[in-house]
């Protein structure tokens, strides 16, 4: 019987899920890395927070919170969480761009179009 390697599965899924995310938010190539364990994933946005603009910005996931977005330190640090997306785990890809935009803009959440109908 052949054995099934979760881990490797876990991380093309998740693989797969960031690139969906990248091009909800209209970014081309392999601007992001997932890593197995633990299981975690960057993605490097273009753009910067006004309140930042000596640094850059990316989205963070990992399984306990999902997405945050957050600041690039100098050195070897861990990128700093300015704000977690509200949307759960592993929220569709275009929430997880609407709350990205949204942070960089410097408004709290772009407003859903089918809230209004």
């Amino acid at each position: 019987m052949l054995g099934v390697d979760f881990a490797e599965t876990e991380v093309n899924e998740l693989r797969r899920y960031v690139r969906m995310v990248a091009g909800a938010l209209g970014q081309q190539g392999d601007s992001f890395y997932v890593q197995a364990s633990p299981l975690a994933a960057y993605l490097a946005l273009d753009g910067r927070l006004a309140a930042f603009p000596d640094r850059d910005v990316a989205l963070i996931w990992d399984e306990q919170y999902g997405w945050a977005l957050a600041l690039e330190t100098e050195g070897n640090e861990d990128p700093v969480v300015i704000s977690r997306c509200p949307d759960g785990i592993r929220p569709a890809p275009r929430d997880v761009a609407a709350f990205a935009v949204s942070r960089l803009m410097g408004v709290p959440r772009l407003p859903d179009p089918q809230a209004a109908a």
